[in-house]
């Protein structure tokens, strides 16, 4: 009878065990398998344009040396052309007490740019694009070859971004119409389309650390329905997005940004044209 209940204490302890070990797989599963997720989202190891992402400069500059063997030519003119964005020496400015930059983005691109110009006309802010001029063709050259496009258009962001430091130096508002933050849910609703998206504080949402910071961020959400998009930008680890459900009265929509604007930035920034 001692033997029966030693036996069976043990096989308890047995299955005792078997459930922490299934738990602890099932903890690993859950935390490590988005972590696999994000090196596969992120790695250029592929050549669907729609899951390239890279995280800084540094990941660029490492994909172009390794193309530059086969593709020479377009490697050497996206070089240039992104040494030329930056014939004009970078600029310092305060990180307050100046005009802000402010992204507009959002998920109809002729309603946001139509917002991006409105704004832009009331605050006598000068609007930019990604890509800059000095990056076109260097984007163009490498339409048949997708990382290297990813490549071009993701150096394209920081030549963006120096044109940004030179518009804030003489003193002018910046409104970007589109920012990297448009490229991180581009690639996180494709990739998860037909799947949950990634869980919040996923490494997959934070911005390249080398990449300026805009002052504020705006998603325009068109349409008053739940979608992945809304969910992407609520994750995105940065705490100045504001999203707001716009309505097709652009001009009221237009006001509340104008209030949120001197809520969330008057006092640090100058917003008066």
């Amino acid at each position: 009878m001692a033997v029966n209940r030693i036996c069976l204490h043990l096989l308890l302890l047995c299955f005792l065990r078997f459930v922490l070990c299934l738990e602890r797989t099932n903890f690993y599963y859950r935390n490590f398998t988005w972590n696999k997720r994000n090196v596969k989202l992120f790695y250029p190891s592929n050549q669907n344009p729609n899951t390239i992402l890279f995280r800084n400069k540094t990941m660029i500059f490492d994909l172009l040396d390794r193309k530059k063997a086969k593709s020479p030519i377009k490697v050497t003119k996206t070089l240039r052309a992104f040494n030329d964005c930056f014939k004009y020496k970078d600029l310092t400015f305060p990180s307050m007490g100046r005009k802000p930059v402010i992204v507009i983005e959002g998920n109809s691109k002729d309603f946001s740019m139509k917002v991006a110009e409105m704004l832009a006309t009331e605050m006598d802010a000068e609007i930019l694009s990604t890509p800059q001029e000095c990056m076109v063709d260097a984007v163009k050259i490498n339409s048949d070859d997708p990382l290297l496009r990813e490549a071009a258009l993701g150096l394209a962001m920081y030549a963006t971004m120096h044109k940004v430091r030179h518009t804030l130096y003489f003193d002018r508002t910046v409104i970007l119409n589109g920012y990297w933050t448009e490229k991180i849910a581009d690639k996180i609703e494709y990739k998860f389309r037909w799947t949950s998206i990634l869980p919040y504080m996923s490494s997959a949402y934070k911005l390249p650390y080398d990449l300026m910071k805009p002052d504020i961020i705006f998603y325009l959400n068109f349409g008053d329905f739940p979608n992945k998009r809304v969910e992407i930008y609520e994750r995105i680890l940065f705490s100045r997005i504001v999203i707001i459900n716009m309505d097709l009265d652009l001009r009221k929509s237009l006001l509340e940004i104008k209030y949120i604007l001197q809520n969330r930035l008057g006092g640090k920034f100058l917003l008066s044209p």
